[in-house]
């Protein structure tokens, strides 16, 4: 055999085994994403359901609602405060009549949180609304909360009436109350806040959760056997459920609504259900990483305890099939590349 042969086979022999140690690296790469995914969703059944309890608008009512619930259960909750009406702008409904702050102070220094309900309760979904306005809206009230000592929970949002999704083409929130594709609403929001709680979804949050569109279930106005079942629901799912209500609504039928709540929280405690403050259950259930927005395909959500978004792994799966469809590309070009050189 002549050195050119054996060159010529060399060549031959060294571009088959670059291939095939492409083509296998791509398979372990696969392997590898399967594994983590079962990695993944092993380690999130060790999670544990949480509920977590809402008091939407914060009004003149929660002393004497909430008052008694908490004195008798000894729970944590939430409550959204609208803060230009808590610093003496006029609400535009007797509703929207904030607690006293003395009281607000004092549940706030209880452990409770107190969150951001906008600065005059700005409805960001109405068509007529503006960015500027958002922008106004959220920046004056997280100023409110951190000016006044309510720092600890001043990066998340309640949204009045609801923000909804932004939309990718095939999201089901896409025409959600004239929210555009882009979404710029979200970014303003984006500025200011890391987590927004919605008024959408109406069932548990599941990780990695979206951090500006967190569901939320109506319990002022669900019946106490719904609420049960949404407590059901998520055990099962092992999520994040968030109970929201209105002070003033609870009042409409204040002997009957308190009793409901006693009823759920009662319920929670006899299923083994931790009921937490949405802080503290977004530090055990928040995202690690949350980039783009939730329901683009090319987004990246990872919680906390490591869960990771599908879109995520179909990305990585695309990457590694990349990787073995450019391999042979490059490899039958290097091989027409060496026949044309035979042939001269």
């Amino acid at each position: 055999m002549t050195i050119k042969k054996v060159i010529n086979f060399s060549l031959k022999f060294l571009i088959l085994a670059l291939l095939l140690v492409l083509v296998i690296a791509g398979i372990v790469v696969i392997k590898h994403v399967n594994g983590a995914k079962e990695v993944l969703f092993a380690q999130q059944e060790d999670n544990k359901p949480i509920v977590c309890f809402i008091d939407d608008d914060s009004g003149k009512y929660v002393p004497e609602i909430w008052g008694p619930i908490i004195d008798s259960t000894h729970i944590k909750m939430g409550f959204a405060c609208i803060t230009g009406f808590m610093d003496g702008e006029t609400p535009y409904s007797e509703v929207f009549e904030q607690m006293d702050s003395t009281y607000l102070r004092k549940l706030y220094n209880e452990g409770h949180d107190v969150y951001s309900h906008t600065f005059s309760h700005q409805q960001f979904y109405v068509d007529t609304v503006t960015t500027e306005m958002i922008d106004f809206q959220c920046r004056m009230s997280k100023e409110w909360l951190n000016t006044h000592g309510y720092k600890r929970n001043s990066d998340i949002i309640v949204y009045p009436g609801g923000l909804g999704r932004g939309s990718w083409g095939k999201n089901v929130f896409a025409s959600y109350r004239g929210i555009s594709k882009k979404d710029v609403k979200r970014d303003v929001v984006r500025k200011y806040y890391k987590y927004g709680v919605d008024a959408i979804g109406f069932k548990p949050n599941n990780e990695p959760i979206d951090n500006y569109c967190i569901f939320r279930v109506n319990a002022d106005t669900s019946s106490l056997a719904t609420l049960k079942a949404k407590v059901d629901e998520n055990i099962e799912s092992k999520g994040l459920l968030v109970f929201m209500n209105h002070a003033y609504e609870l009042q409409k039928d204040k002997q009957n609504q308190v009793q409901k709540m006693l009823d759920i929280i009662a319920y929670c405690q006899q299923r083994e259900v931790e009921i937490a403050p949405l802080s503290e259950a977004l530090q055990i259930r928040g995202n690690s990483i949350a980039v783009e927005d939730y329901a683009s395909p090319f987004s990246v959500y990872a919680s906390k305890n490591g869960y990771l978004k599908d879109g995520y792994m179909k990305i990585a799966y695309i990457a590694s099939l990349l990787v073995i469809i450019e391999s042979i590309i490059l490899l039958l070009f290097l091989f027409i590349v060496f026949y044309k050189r035979q042939e001269r």
